[in-house]
């Protein structure tokens, strides 16, 4: 789930990064992604193996909206929109698989 999180939203996080690039004032973002994956695969493996997921039908309307949001500002070409869309997308998923460490974001 993890990598075709990745694959789907891979134009935008390469844009994320050609801003962080481009920008003197972020570029502090370049050092802090991968600290936040570290933290996240490490809390991801760390804790057990149990299938507690749970998903209820507020979650997953959610999950579409953000979805959507980020397809029309994808599709609109509105970077900060889709960055936006992207960070609490990543944040409910994180709350749903129950990370317990969200401070990276």
């Amino acid at each position: 789930m993890n990598a075709v999180l990745f694959i789907l939203y891979a134009n935008t996080i390469k844009q994320l990064f050609e801003f962080w690039l481009e920008s003197y004032a972020y570029s502090h973002g370049v050092l802090l992604f991968p600290i936040a994956l570290g933290v996240y695969f490490y809390e991801q493996y760390k804790k057990p193996k149990l299938n507690s997921v749970y998903l209820n039908i507020y979650t997953l309307i959610c999950f579409l909206g953000l979805i959507f949001i980020w397809f029309v500002a994808d599709t609109l070409n509105i970077q900060i929109v889709e960055f936006f869309s992207l960070l609490l997308f990543l944040i409910l998923y994180l709350l749903l698989k129950q990370v317990q460490h969200l401070w990276p974001l």
